[in-house]
């Protein structure tokens, strides 16, 4: 077997590219620990939501937030935030979202799930750009660029100690 000096460069890349991959993974996520909250785009006039407006949001059930049509932003399945949020803020188990969501692609009903994006940084950006937009990011990363559901449940999102909804 012959070996080339670009293949000892391929495979340090890979090498690296690897290693980078696996730090990633042990790096705590972006808010572990802090409290997961609602946000929507800033033109819209809501302040206040409820697991049961959530659930049919984020399942295509409900049309429109805050008098435009909803535009939900969500993770990946089985990251630890979108886990969170589906048990704590919508009362039901992540894999029947993901159930729900396999089924209305099957029966061509698909159109209107939540767009996936890869971070919280992504969600906001979504969020801030896009009328009827709604999404949940950690506390921290909310800023003038999206509006800020005060209270989720009848639970004050600025009463931390009233407030259970929390990132992994």
């Amino acid at each position: 077997m012959i070996i080339s000096p670009n293949h000892r460069r391929s495979t340090s890349a890979v090498f690296i590219a690897a290693m980078t991959m696996f730090a990633s993974l042990l790096a705590p996520a972006a808010g572990a620990g802090e409290p997961i909250v609602v946000v929507v785009n800033p033109g819209s006039p809501v302040d206040e939501v409820t697991s049961a407006v959530l659930k049919d949001i984020y399942l295509g059930k409900e049309g429109s937030i805050g008098g435009s049509p909803a535009a939900p932003a969500n993770y990946k399945s089985n990251t630890p935030i979108r886990n969170a949020f589906e048990k704590q803020m919508m009362g039901t188990d992540p894999e029947d979202v993901n159930k729900h969501w396999k089924s209305q692609k099957f029966l061509g009903f698909g159109d209107n799930q939540p767009v996936i994006m890869g971070s919280p940084e992504a969600i906001k950006k979504f969020v801030a750009r896009q009328k009827g937009a709604i999404g949940y990011v950690p506390l921290s990363l909310v800023d003038g660029t999206v509006h800020l559901v005060k209270r989720v449940n009848g639970r004050d999102v600025t009463n931390a100690a009233g407030y259970p909804y929390q990132a992994p």
